[in-house]
This record gives structure tokens, sequence and C-alpha cells, in this order.
């Protein structure tokens, strides 16, 4: 570098562009989302997608199954345990 030379410019930052709502619904299963939740069921637990909220039936898969969200599991041991509630059907009526 010659010493009387200007220094290089620094490069400049992206302009930020916003996303049209049905692109961000196309790739947003694209992006991994952290699994933070585990259901129990009579002492067998299954994690849940972040995704839809289902549980799924096989565990450290890139993908869930169901409705295709790509999973980030490096933060899995530190999940919630999630119980499952009692299923009270609403139709019925005394």
């Amino acid at each position: 570098m010659n010493p009387s030379s200007p220094p290089p410019k620094a490069p400049q930052a992206l302009p930020q562009v916003s996303i049209p709502r049905f692109i961000w619904m196309l790739i947003r299963f694209r992006i991994p989302m952290p699994v933070t939740e585990r259901m129990i069921f009579s002492g067998a637990g299954f994690y849940v997608c972040p995704g839809c909220g289902i549980t799924m039936e096989r565990e450290f898969v890139n993908f869930c199954d169901r409705c295709g969200q790509r999973l980030d599991w490096r933060g899995y041991k530190k999940a919630k345990v999630v119980e499952p509630g009692p299923r009270i059907n609403r139709s019925i009526t005394f």
C-alpha cells in the first residue's frame, strides 16, 4: 500500500428491505427454530415442534415431519417439560 494513497473505504451496510408477507410465509420454515419443549405421556417424553406445536415421533431430525419446520437441537437438554392437560369434551352438557 502506497503511503500517499487514501485508506480503503469501509463497506457500506446493506439497505434494510422489508420482506413481503407472502414471501416470509414461504421461507420462514427454512429458518431453524430451537426445540424448547418436551411433553410427557405416561413416562415417555416427546419433543414438541416449535412451528406447529405437535409432538414429534422421532428425535434429532432436521425437519418436523408434520409441518416442515427446520429444527435447531442445540438447546434440547434445557427443554421445558410440559404435561398435557386433561381432555375436556365441551360438547357434553349435564
